[in-house]
């Protein structure tokens, strides 16, 4: 478990609209995340902070570390929510589950976001 001093960098309380684009064993404490496109959060802690892009292309190439650290107590707008159950859904195999996160997503808004995807890349 990282201790504070750990950390090579700590954000607290910060507005990171905009970010440089690579951060390795940062602690970002109830930070405020706007465009993280193309940004890199690779061993990085999000506890508390917020992921809240106005647009699907603010979340395009962003990569972050799969562990319960990153995305303990982060609050997700309800875009980002979204286009990370979206994305899931973009794999094959498990049909039906994939099925029920269209549902709760909602059939327009899941092809509005899909779209808006496939016009990104």
């Amino acid at each position: 478990m990282n201790k504070l001093h750990d950390f090579r960098q700590t954000f607290i309380d910060k507005d990171l609209t905009s970010l440089s684009k690579f951060y390795y064993n940062c602690l970002f404490f109830n930070c405020h995340f706007k465009d993280l496109s193309g940004v890199t959060l690779k061993g990085c802690e999000l506890n508390c902070s917020r992921i809240d892009p106005d647009k699907v292309s603010d979340l395009l190439d962003f990569t972050v570390t799969l562990s319960c650290k990153s995305f303990n107590n982060v609050l997700l707008n309800e875009l980002a929510f979204d286009t990370f159950l979206l994305l899931l859904c973009k794999t094959a195999g498990n049909a039906e589950k994939r099925r029920k996160l269209l549902e709760i997503v909602g059939k327009d808004r899941a092809r509005e976001i899909l779209k808006e995807l496939e016009t990104l890349e």
